[in-house]
């Protein structure tokens, strides 16, 4: 099951790229070495490969995006910027398109990858992907993560019955409002802060239940 707000793909949206060789593949990947462990944003087109999600950067290196198994069919093949950390993996194949079309050979073994999750109030502001538990706060639905919960109010009032408890993955532009605290909107049982009077939550958001 997945929603779409029909704005997220002209807020993703960024300028015009183009296509590097091996050589130039192999410069950008080492500069990116020297990012690792710290957050940074990735450019590059949004490719769907069989080992999940990824941005297919200017120099033709796949950067993967922890939690997201698939790009919604409306963010596929667009030119996207992603926050995160930065990490990198060993043991993972070559990544391979869906349809055995081949997105990028990048290095035998070893892969980089965007994590959002741990410290995901960090990109304020910009496009940001976030897994947790879906639930029903008062004032809105929430992804409850171990940094606290995020409103994706373009999911509606409330999550279906047959949502709540699953795992989400939601993808938007990441805004922190302040508001005052009431009985209906406390969501202290979710790991919310009230007395820091604000909340955090995806504007034109896409969201995904695994």
């Amino acid at each position: 099951m997945r929603g779409m707000a029909p704005n997220l793909v002209g807020l993703a949206l960024v300028a015009g790229y183009g296509c590097a060789g091996p050589e130039a593949r192999g410069v950008e990947m080492n500069a990116r070495d020297s990012q690792l462990g710290q957050q940074v944003e990735i450019a590059g087109e949004a490719q769907n490969a069989k080992g999940g999600a990824v941005i297919l950067t200017d120099g033709n290196e796949p950067i993967y995006v922890r939690g997201l198994e698939r790009w919604h069919t409306e963010l596929e093949g667009q030119r996207l910027e992603v926050a995160g950390t930065l990490y990198r993996r060993e043991g993972l194949a070559s990544p391979a398109a869906e349809g055995g079309q081949e997105v990028a050979s990048g290095i035998e073994g070893e892969q980089r990858y965007l994590d959002a999750a741990p410290a995901w109030k960090k990109t304020l502001g910009r496009i940001t992907v976030v897994t947790g538990t879906a639930r029903n706060a008062g004032a809105g639905p929430v992804i409850v993560t171990p940094i606290g919960p995020l409103y994706v109010h373009e999911a509606g009032e409330r999550w279906p019955n047959e949502v709540v408890g699953k795992t989400v993955t939601g993808v938007g532009r990441l805004m922190r409002n302040k508001r005052p605290v009431t009985q209906e909107n406390d969501d202290s049982e979710f790991g919310g802060r009230p007395e820091l009077t604000e909340e955090w939550a995806l504007r034109h958001s896409a969201w995904f239940v695994e």
